[in-house]
C-alpha cells in the first residue's frame, strides 16, 4: 500500500509538472499570460494537495475495511437482508392491507432464510457443511432471530395495530434494534470461532 501511495504521489506530481512545462512553453511574456500562469500554478498546487489527501484517505479506508472485514460484510449482507425484509413487508402492509404483525412475520421468514446462508458462508465464514454442525447452527440462528423477530412484532403490534401509529415509520425504528441484536446474537451465540 505504501508503494502504491508513493507511486500515486509521484505520478500526480510528474503529470502536473509536465502539463506546466508544456503550457509555459506555449505562453508568451505579456502581463495577462503571467497572471494566468500564476493562477494555474496555484490551482495545480491546490489540486495536487487535494488529490494526495484523497489518495491517503482511500489507502486508510481500504486498510480499515480489511481489518474489519467481518463487520463490513455483516453490514453489507445485513443491508440486503433488511432490503428483502422491507420488500416483502411494505407491499403486504401498504398494498394488500394486511396487518403490520402478519406482514412482519411473513417478511421475517423470508429474510431469515437469506440471512442464515449469507451469515454462515460470507460473514462469519463457517464453512463446515456437516449435517450435525449446520443443524446446530441453524437452530441457534433461528432461536436468536426468533427472539428479535418476536420483540419486533410485539413492538409493531402495540405501536401500530393497537395504538394506530405509522407502520412504515415504526418498521424502520424497530429495524435498528433488530440489526444490532442480530449481529451480537449471531456473532457470539451462533457462529462462534473455535479457539
Amino acid at each position: 500500500l505504501e508503494e502504491l501511495e508513493q507511486a500515486m504521489k509521484v505520478f500526480c506530481v510528474s503529470a502536473k509538472i509536465a502539463a506546466l512545462e508544456k503550457l509555459i512553453k506555449q505562453w508568451d511574456t505579456d502581463p495577462q499570460s503571467i497572471s494566468l500562469r500564476i493562477f494555474f500554478l496555484c490551482n495545480s498546487a491546490i489540486c495536487s494537495i487535494i488529490l494526495l489527501r484523497w489518495v491517503d484517505v482511500f489507502v486508510r479506508f481500504s486498510a480499515w475495511i480489511r481489518s474489519h472485514k467481518e463487520l463490513v460484510c455483516y453490514i453489507f449482507f445485513g443491508a440486503l437482508t433488511t432490503l428483502i425484509n422491507y420488500t416483502v413487508f411494505f407491499p403486504l402492509y401498504n398494498i394488500l392491507s394486511i396487518s403490520a404483525t402478519i406482514s412482519n412475520i411473513v417478511a421475517w421468514c423470508v429474510s431469515v432464510v437469506f440471512a442464515f446462508f449469507t451469515n454462515k458462508y460470507y460473514v462469519f465464514r463457517s464453512m463446515d457443511r456437516s449435517l450435525h454442525l449446520v443443524s446446530s447452527e441453524l437452530i441457534r440462528f433461528l432461536g436468536c432471530r426468533f427472539g428479535s423477530g418476536v420483540t419486533e412484532s410485539l413492538i409493531l403490534f402495540v405501536t401500530v395495530d393497537i395504538m394506530s401509529w405509522n407502520g412504515n415509520i415504526w418498521k424502520l425504528i424497530t429495524g435498528v434494534f433488530v440489526i444490532v441484536a442480530n449481529y451480537f446474537g449471531t456473532k457470539f451465540l451462533v457462529f462462534q470461532k473455535n479457539s
